[in-house]
């Protein structure tokens, strides 16, 4: 999914770090990937002239959220050995997403 804002003031209301920052684009960044992560997965935001577009792989998080959920639920059991397994799996499909790591150690 992609969305795509304008830079304007709206931004400045929705995100008033972004106005107390005097428009630093790197704290509206900042603050757009925190709005928009979806538990451990986070957007990709970038930022081109006066637009903003905040790019979400859905269907990456459609495809890991119930493995995610489930080594969750198995570590609250303490049932480690049964996670693991899915936490490999979870770790090849996007070693990028560092919850997977932390959850692994």
């Amino acid at each position: 999914m992609r969305i795509t804002h304008k830079i304007d003031k709206f931004l400045q209301e929705i995100f008033p770090n972004f106005k107390k920052s005097n428009n630093d684009l790197d704290v509206l960044k900042d603050e757009l990937s925190k709005y928009y992560s979806i538990g451990p997965y986070k957007p990709m935001v970038t930022i081109k002239d006066d637009l903003i577009t905040i790019e979400i792989d859905i269907p990456s998080i459609n495809d890991q959220q119930p493995d995610y959920q489930k080594c969750i639920a198995l570590c609250e059991k303490r049932k480690y050995e049964e996670a693991k397994p899915i936490l490999k799996n979870l770790i090849a499909k996007n070693p990028a997403i560092s919850e997977y790591h932390r959850i692994m150690g």
